[in-house]
């Protein structure tokens, strides 16, 4: 089963069982909580894929990591006391860029927010906040019964979600209640953040305390994606659930998926958006794109289409979950002498430059690639059907085997016109919804929603 079939019958319970209370802020009820990571393990169990499993560190590492932790702890301690802010902001600082942490989707969202910021970096390190343990379970929701009975019969598999969602909701309650001792505590006219749909405790915290959030587009969000894609009747229910503001890329963004923020604004993004077009390059790289769940599974396809293709280099691109994996993944293709390893501090772009196709199984880069006039190749494993939002364009196409790969990638692809998925970043219009939500503490002013005219 594909993952936009599963959706959408996964959708279609949500609404039989009425999961979403039809309230603004009140009682925005359990699901939304669970929901995320619900459909995951639910769909997971269907196809028969794992959880995503990182290799463990060591104790020493562990160790480090705690201290790390602590230090930052007590620094943001200092902060909250010693400083006065007008916008709280939850950075996810994932990417290197020139020696420094980057966080693709929001900085020059924070560049363009006026007023004093405090900033919470929540990776590679996560210190801000607490976590449930088995023995904090939450009661069981009422609706669990139901929901388990319906998944059963409509998926054909045997579902127990007690444990799971128990400490979720205690998770969710915890993190709830940090929050809102630091909203009380630095009192800020704004919460900036990036995300990726699961950071439901801090849109409750924010509402419940009256401060509008804003929240900025971390990556690819459309149909397949639980942490983005509602169903239609959500609109108002549940919104203590969700930003006041979500920027996007573009409009595509919007229009790919249903997620009931009060308004969702394409405002563009510089680092996605390719400053300029470069050329395809003749029997350029192949440049593949990974990440921990998709790992096994290309690592099969190198090993049988990189040898067949000895005239062709192939990049293997690491996800920046695969970080502290990266020697461990070299050694392991060490002996594909026409694969290399490439981490977290080479961009997108420049390696997009040096490739004239794209290889992966799902991806926001897919949409990059394809912007950026270069082939698409799509492996139809896991949740690959994400991309059916492409696979009817010119210059995409789904490989069956690696033998096909090995065909294609002979031949050449003439020049096409791109598709634009990611808008230049509209810094000007960016500062006046801004200053409209810190001036005024609602989410938007009718002119600050204009687009800035182009030059």
């Amino acid at each position: 089963m594909d993952v936009l079939e599963f959706n959408r019958r996964f959708m279609q319970i949500e609404e039989e069982l009425a999961l979403f209370p039809d309230t603004l802020v009140a009682a925005p009820g359990w699901w939304d909580v669970v929901r995320h990571d619900v459909m995951k393990q639910v769909y997971n169990q269907i196809v028969g894929a794992g959880p995503e499993a990182p290799t463990p560190p060591s104790f020493a590492t562990r160790l480090r990591h705690l201290a790390i932790r602590l230090a930052l702890r007590v620094d943001l301690e200092v902060r909250l006391w010693l400083g006065r802010h007008d916008v709280l902001v939850y950075r996810a600082p994932r990417l290197v860029r020139d020696g420094r942490r980057i966080d693709t989707g929001l900085d020059q969202v924070i560049a363009a927010c006026p007023g004093r910021k405090l900033v919470i970096n929540t990776f590679p390190h996560r210190y801000d906040r607490g976590y449930a343990r088995a023995d904090q379970l939450a009661p069981r929701p009422a609706q669990l019964d139901a929901l388990e009975s319906r998944l059963n019969s409509e998926f054909g598999i045997a579902v127990d979600l007690d444990e799971f969602v128990r400490l979720r909701l205690a998770d969710f309650e915890i993190g709830r209640r940090r929050y809102a001792r630091v909203l009380a505590r630095v009192r800020p006219r704004l919460v900036l953040l990036n995300q990726n749909g699961i950071e439901k405790a801090l849109f409750r915290a924010t509402r419940e305390a009256g401060i509008p959030c804003l929240e900025a587009q971390h990556g690819l969000i459309n149909a397949a994606h639980p942490g983005y894609a509602y169903p239609a009747s959500v609109h108002g229910a549940g919104r203590a659930m969700f930003p006041d503001v979500m920027f996007t890329f573009s409009q595509f963004w919007i229009d790919g998926c249903h997620y009931p923020a009060r308004h969702r604004i394409a405002i563009g993004n510089d680092v996605f958006h390719p400053a300029r077009m470069t050329p395809t390059p003749a029997g350029g790289a192949v440049l593949v794109i990974s990440a921990l769940k998709y790992h096994e599974a290309l690592v099969r396809w190198l090993r049988k289409t990189a040898p067949l293709a000895p005239e062709r280099r192939f990049l293997y691109k690491l996800h920046p979950a695969q970080a502290s994996s990266r020697a461990a993944i070299q050694d392991e293709l060490a002996d594909l002498p026409n694969v290399a390893v490439r981490g977290t501090d080479v961009t997108v772009q420049t390696l997009l430059a040096e490739s004239s196709d794209v290889l992966l199984i799902q991806s926001t880069v897919a949409y990059e690639a394809v912007q950026a006039g270069r082939r698409l190749l799509i492996i139809p494993e896991l949740d690959y059907a994400t991309h059916s939002d492409l696979m009817a364009l010119d210059g995409v196409e789904v490989v069956t085997d690696a033998a096909a790969l090995v065909e294609t990638l002979a031949h050449e692809r003439p020049p096409r016109a791109p598709q634009v998925f990611f808008e230049p970043f509209d810094a000007p219009r960016a500062t006046r919804i801004l200053e409209s939500l810190l001036r005024t503490g609602e989410p938007v002013s009718p002119s600050a929603l204009q687009a800035t005219p182009r030059a």
